[in-house]
C-alpha cells in the first residue's frame, strides 16, 4: 500500500517485459518423446560435472524416481534459459523441488503437471505461470506489485514463496487452471470475476493519475488478484469466516465488510482515492490478512497491532521480542509499515548492529531504472520499531 513520491503507487517490483498472454500450450512432442531416454545421459553429464556445487545435483538426481527425474529433465528442456534456477533448487540437505504440499505433491511434479496443462482461460498461459513461479522459488524479489495497491497481497506472496513454497505452487497451480485454489484448512480463494478481460487489455490501462502500467507478470497478476477478492478492505470474501477467537474489533471490522459485499475487487479499478476502494479495489484489511495466512500455512499466527486491544500500552515490548525471533527463510513476519502505509516481509534481524531487513515490493521490475522497485532494504532497529503498525507471524 505504500504510496511513492513520484509513481503514486504502493512499493517495489519484478518483471520489465509483459508475459505473453497467448503464449502456445504445445510442447515440442519430439523433446517429450526423448525426455525419458535423456535421463541417464543428463544424470551422467551431471556426475561428471567437475565442479563442488554440483555434488548436491547429483545426490538429488540418484533419488529421483524415474518419474521424477523425467519431471526434471521435462523442465530443464522448455526453460533452458532456467536452467541454473532449476540447479539451484537441487542443493542442500533439504532441497526446495522435492518440498511436498498439504496433499504430498513435491514441487517438481506440480510444476511438471502446471507446464503442460491447460489455463482456465485462454489468456492464461500455464507455461508462462510454471516459468515464473520458477524464478520466484529462485528469487522471490523477482515478485512486485504494479501500481495497484496490492503490497498486503504481494508481502504474502513472498512469505509463501519463501516459508511455505510447496503450498505457494499448489495455489497458484489451480488458480492457473481451475480459476481457485483450496487451501489447507478447507477454504478457497478464487479469481476475480474481471480477471479475463483485465489479462485481454492489461497493457492499456493506466494508474496513478496516468503515470503506470501494469506490467506484473501474469503470476503476480493472478495471486495478488485473487487474495485481494479474500481480504480487500471492503467486501472481502474472508469477512465471512469468522473465527470463535476473534475480539470484538475484529469482529466489528469483518462486520463492515460484510456489509460492503456488493463491493468486488477488480484490477483495472485498483487506483488512488477512497472512492475505489468503497467499491472493493485495493486496500488489504488488516484483520483479514491473519486468518488467510493461516488457511494458507495450515498454522496459527499471531498479529500484534496498535490495534490489539490488549497491547496498546505494551505493543513495542511485543514488536520487540517478535523481532528477536526472525530468520529468512524460517521464521519471517509479515509486517504493516505506518509511514508511508505499506506491508513488506521482514526478513532478518541483526542483534549485533540493531538492524532490521525487509523486503518491499515495488511498482516495477528490481532491474527497472524507476523509483519504485522491488528491494531489500535496511534500517536502524528503533526506527522499525516506531513506524511498525502490525507483526504477522507464526505463533
Amino acid at each position: 500500500m505504500q504510496i511513492n513520491g513520484s509513481s503514486g503507487s504502493m512499493a517495489p517490483s519484478v518483471s520489465n517485459q509483459s508475459v505473453s498472454i497467448n503464449q502456445t500450450e504445445k510442447t515440442d512432442s519430439v523433446s517429450i518423446a526423448m525426455a525419458s531416454e535423456q535421463v541417464s545421459q543428463d544424470s551422467q553429464v551431471l556426475t561428471d560435472y567437475p565442479q563442488a556445487e554440483s555434488k548436491h545435483t547429483v545426490s538429488l538426481i540418484s533419488e529421483l524416481s524415474p518419474a521424477q527425474q523425467q519431471d526434471l529433465v521435462l523442465l530443464q528442456q522448455r526453460f533452458p534459459d532456467l536452467a541454473d534456477s532449476l540447479e539451484s533448487m537441487t542443493r542442500g540437505p533439504s532441497p526446495i523441488l522435492l518440498k511436498q504440499d498439504a496433499q504430498g505433491q513435491t514441487i517438481l511434479s506440480q510444476l511438471s503437471t502446471l507446464s503442460q496443462a491447460k489455463g482456465v482461460y485462454p489468456e492464461i498461459s500455464t507455461q508462462a505461470v510454471t516459468k515464473q513461479l520458477i524464478s520466484r522459488l529462485a528469487d522471490r524479489s523477482e515478485i512486485f506489485q504494479g501500481p495497484q495497491f496490492t503490497c498486503g497481497s504481494a508481502a504474502i506472496q513472498n512469505y509463501m514463496t519463501a516459508n511455505d513454497p510447496a503450498e505457494m505452487v499448489h495455489i497458484m497451480k489451480n488458480l492457473a487452471t481451475q480459476g481457485k485454489a483450496k487451501l489447507r484448512d478447507g477454504s478457497s480463494i478464487k479469481l476475480p470475476a474481471d480477471t479475463r478481460d483485465y489479462l485481454k487489455d492489461q497493457p492499456k490501462y493506466l494508474f496513478n493519475n496516468g503515470k503506470d502500467h501494469d506490467k506484473r507478470d501474469l503470476s503476480d497478476v493472478l495471486f495478488q488478484s485473487a487474495v485481494m477478492q479474500d481480504i480487500s478492505l471492503f467486501g472481502g470474501d474472508r469477512a465471512w469466516k469468522t473465527k470463535a477467537s476473534d475480539n470484538l474489533l475484529d469482529k466489528g471490522l469483518k462486520a463492515l465488510v460484510q456489509l460492503t459485499d456488493w463491493a468486488d475487487y477488480n484490477a483495472k479499478k485498483d487506483d488512488v482515492g477512497l472512492k475505489t476502494k468503497f467499491a472493493g479495489n485495493g486496500g488489504g484489511n488488516p484483520f483479514l490478512i491473519e486468518p488467510l495466512i493461516e488457511s494458507m500455512t495450515g498454522k496459527p499466527f499471531e498479529r500484534d497491532s496498535m490495534l490489539s486491544l490488549n497491547k496498546i500500552l505494551g505493543n513495542k515490548s511485543a514488536y520487540l521480542n517478535a523481532v528477536s525471533a526472525v530468520k529468512r527463510g524460517e521464521h519471517e513476519l509479515i509486517t504493516l509499515l505506518k509511514s508511508p502505509m505499506h506491508y513488506v516481509v521482514l526478513t532478518d534481524f541483526d542483534a549485533k548492529n540493531q538492524t532490521v531487513t525487509y523486503l518491499s515490493t515495488g511498482t516495477y521490475h528490481k532491474n527497472s531504472a524507476e523509483s519504485s522497485i522491488t528491494a531489500y532494504e535496511t534500517v536502524p532497529l528503533q526506527d522499525f520499531l516506531k513506524n511498525c503498525g502490525a507483526l504477522y507471524g507464526p505463533e
